[in-house]
């Protein structure tokens, strides 16, 4: 079954934001979220909520909330994923500005007020807010720094992203022009979908806007699939797969010079070498023990990595010489290359 449910019949009017939101199984955390889009203190926007094939009381909640405010438009599908969830999404949008909100996380309730306000402001393609993490109970975790106010270009946005600097991969937490999408999708049925995607879509913007006022609270319980200790190796051999599509989207970036380049591939090597070197004894993803024979794959994969961005198979024994390797190497691109 693929339907839009009446709500979301076509108006003429077309608003300002789309939020996409996509559901699945979310009954315990759906009306919050919704709540926190229904109260904003901006008012003109639409919530694309997608229902992907819920088996507790999502749909009937979504319903509900449909009923309640006529800005929601409701459509439910067979489940397919929340990349494909999103894909949709992007696809049903009225508006020419999107905004993705998971249906476990909220917003805080002047977030598209003053993301929108943001962008307009400082004429930019892509606004971001900061974000807080916390548990169910309300408990929030200590995040790493992030980007200070002001505005920088879709390049530098881009290398933030690859080096997991100040400004990450997530969908959430920012409001994007629509037509950066065009001619890229979250891949469908697959790990990681962020992480493979909105780095290229900070490459294609030209103005990138940044607040560190919070408008975003990121939930985490156990129910989530980057949380769930039952699936970290394949999430870790995914994100192994997906560390060197980044790495090859670099190189073959005509934008990037080939200092920046090099200093990439530089800190690609050292990355995993720091990972290949912990991930035997240190729980890199989880507090939950692991088993052994996992954990054997995990560093076999990480070593397989390093070797093909390295050129060459690298063997634990070898990792302090190339460590140093790239030290020297380091200080020559910077003197050298351009």
């Amino acid at each position: 079954m693929n339907r839009a449910h009446a709500s979301s019949t076509q108006t003429s009017r077309i608003p300002h934001l789309s939020i996409i939101v996509p559901a699945f199984n979310a009954e315990k955390f759906l009306s919050r979220c919704l709540q926190s889009l229904a109260a904003q203190t901006y008012p003109d926007f639409e919530v694309i909520l997608i229902n992907d094939g819920s088996k507790d009381n999502t749909l009937a909640l979504a319903e509900d909330w449909a009923r309640r405010d006529s800005r929601i438009r409701l459509f439910s599908q067979e489940n397919r994923g929340p990349a494909a969830t999103r894909n949709r999404g992007i696809r049903e949008a009225h508006a020419s500005r999107i905004m993705f909100v998971d249906s476990d996380d909220y917003l805080e309730l002047n977030a598209v007020e003053l993301l929108l306000r943001l962008k307009e402001e400082k004429k930019a393609q892509i606004a971001l807010g900061w974000y807080v993490k916390e548990n169910l109970k309300g408990k929030r975790y200590p995040l790493h720094q992030q980007a200070p106010d002001g505005v920088i270009s879709g390049k530098k946005a881009y290398l933030e992203a690859l080096y997991d600097l100040r400004i990450q991969n997530f969908n959430c937490m920012k409001i994007f022009d629509k037509v950066l999408f065009d001619g890229i999708q979250f891949p469908e049925g697959d790990f990681l979908e962020d992480y493979q995607t909105i780095y290229k879509v900070f490459l294609r913007a030209k103005r990138f806007a940044i607040t560190s006022q919070i408008v975003y609270h990121y939930v985490v319980h156990d129910e989530s699939v980057l949380n769930n200790k039952d699936t970290w190796l394949k999430l870790h051999c995914k994100w192994l797969e997906v560390f060197v599509q980044r790495y090859e989207h670099a190189m073959s970036a005509s934008i990037l010079s080939r200092r920046e380049k090099q200093l990439y591939r530089i800190y690609c090597i050292r990355k995993l070498i720091r990972l290949a070197s912990t991930l035997s004894w240190q729980d890199w993803f989880f507090d939950n023990e692991r088993k052994p024979e996992d954990v054997e794959i995990a560093v076999q994969k990480t070593q397989e990595t390093i070797g093909r961005i390295y050129g060459r198979e690298v063997r634990p024994e070898d990792y302090e010489r190339v460590v140093k390797q790239t030290v020297k190497k380091k200080i020559l691109v910077r003197l050298f290359y351009w």
